[in-house]
């Protein structure tokens, strides 16, 4: 381990004059983000529509799990529960159904058991939506022939044809006896099972990894090393503002330049190469700004603390760290769902796309953008440049750790209700780069978080 009086790195004393164009751009765009956060989290959108059809998903395959069990019969109380449930999800689609909700009402209708209403059969009868006519045929009809279930399926949509209920659905109409496995296949048992075993194992590591933190600090083996960097004037702390603003401006171009690149393609493929291609470009582009000068200041990678010196300790730092701060984001979470729970509360576009259409593309691209590119750059850009600069600007590290944390928690497209569970997470990064004197471990423990939720989103969700 480095020598603990060893100081940081201090960026060099040269007075640069104040210029205050990046903390403008990034007031800006963080602005825009955060109040796009805001008005999303207020009103109903695709996403409550999404949420409701997780719901119903969720009740689905508690019902499939009790019909493979041997001899297993529901009883009168599990009907009713399951009943209340599906009412209880479909009270927030809005009194008038567009089409895709009329479709999510009737799935609910038919879990329950209970009569279709005939205005949303019409509704979807007379709709040109992709996948509406087969819809109807499918839950107007009483029984599908195997021919007939075998055309039908191939006439949903791709994304349609495998673990969706109205697959199931269609597969239980046309008497196959294995239905109940399209919502719950074999591969996402078997994955949930090593999921619940690994969370069991994260939580007894967790309790070991406080029992040691709890320890050295009592016995005063635990001293920061301090921020890999330490920034010594406002005028450097301003470069640093420009280059984070450079870093999400790349962003945004990547994004789109991505989302145009993909046009010509099938959305049934588009997340998951989205996912690789944004990868692909965002983090040379990082390294190339990395390179680059501002007014004769250069801010490399390394200054900000990624390199491969005590490698294996920062990796194994960053475990820990995850282990000890995934209880801490899970009890915050819940207390921001509480006290925010009139807002609403829509998906992470990436955990969306797993659960909706989880392909092995769509896996890959997703866990190569949230679990390779976002720690990157996102750790870069809030621990590495603004933790820095706001701990200049405030003269006070926990303010510095704070605000940058709550700026990361904003500009996520969870809504409000999770912004006290992602400033926890923002916060953890902070002190693991104030006590270890690199990015590494935040990297580290960041992609390990991201992971983790993602497989939680594809094999529990």
């Amino acid at each position: 381990m480095s020598d603990t009086n060893t100081p940081p790195p201090i960026i060099s004393d040269v007075q640069y004059g104040r210029n205050y164009t990046g903390w403008i751009v990034l007031l800006l765009l963080f602005g825009f983000m955060a109040v796009s956060e805001l008005t999303s989290s207020g009103k109903s959108s695709a996403n409550e529509l999404e949420a409701v059809r997780n719901g119903l998903r969720m009740v689905a395959s508690k019902d499939a799990a009790k019909r493979q069990m041997p001899f297993a019969a529901k009883t009168v109380e599990e009907e009713a529960s399951t009943k209340d449930q599906v009412d209880k999800l479909l009270a927030k689609l809005p009194k008038k159904h567009s089409v895709l909700d009329a479709i999510t009402a009737i799935q609910g209708h038919y879990i329950a058991g209970e009569p279709i209403p005939q205005e949303d059969l019409d509704l979807i009868k007379n709709s040109k939506i992709e996948g509406a006519q087969v819809a109807y045929e499918i839950y107007s009809s009483k029984k599908i022939t195997p021919q007939r279930a075998t055309e039908l399926r191939n006439q949903l949509p791709v994304a349609s044809r495998n673990g969706s209920l109205i697959a199931m659905h269609l597969r239980m109409k046309s008497g196959d006896p294995n239905a109940t496995e399209e919502i719950t296949p074999p591969w996402k048992k078997a994955g949930r099972i090593v999921v619940m075993l690994g969370a069991g194992l994260l939580f007894c590591l967790s309790i070991l990894v406080w029992i040691g933190v709890v320890a050295l600090k009592l016995n005063g083996a635990l001293r920061p090393l301090g921020t890999p960097v330490q920034v010594s004037n406002n005028g450097i702390a301003d470069r640093y503002a420009m280059r984070a603003a450079q870093i999400v401006g790349a962003f945004f171009v990547v994004q789109i330049a991505a989302e145009v690149a993909l046009i010509p393609v099938p959305k049934s493929i588009r997340a998951g190469l989205g996912g690789i291609l944004v990868t692909a470009l965002m983090i040379p582009a990082v390294i190339w700004l990395s390179k680059m000068p501002i007014a004769n200041h250069t801010i490399s990678l390394r200054r900000l603390g990624i390199s491969k010196e005590h490698l294996g300790r920062d990796i194994l730092l960053g475990i820990a760290a995850f282990a000890a701060e995934i209880p801490l984001t899970f009890m915050v979470g819940a207390l921001g769902n509480y006290l925010f729970s009139n807002l609403k509360t829509p998906e992470h576009p990436a955990a969306t796309a797993l659960i909706q259409n989880p392909t092995p593309l769509v896996i890959i691209g997703t866990m190569f953008m949230a679990c390779i590119c976002a720690p990157f750059w996102e750790e870069l850009l809030f621990r590495g440049l603004l933790f820095p600069a706001l701990n200049k600007l405030t003269n006070r590290v926990f303010l510095g750790a704070f605000l940058s944390s709550f700026i990361f928690a904003s500009i996520h497209p969870q809504g409000v209700a999770a912004w006290m569970a992602l400033a926890n997470v923002g916060i953890v990064s902070c002190v693991m780069a104030h006590y270890s004197k690199s990015l590494v471990p935040s990297i580290v423990m960041h992609a390990c978080h991201n992971t983790f939720l993602l497989l939680m989103a594809l094999f529990i969700s």
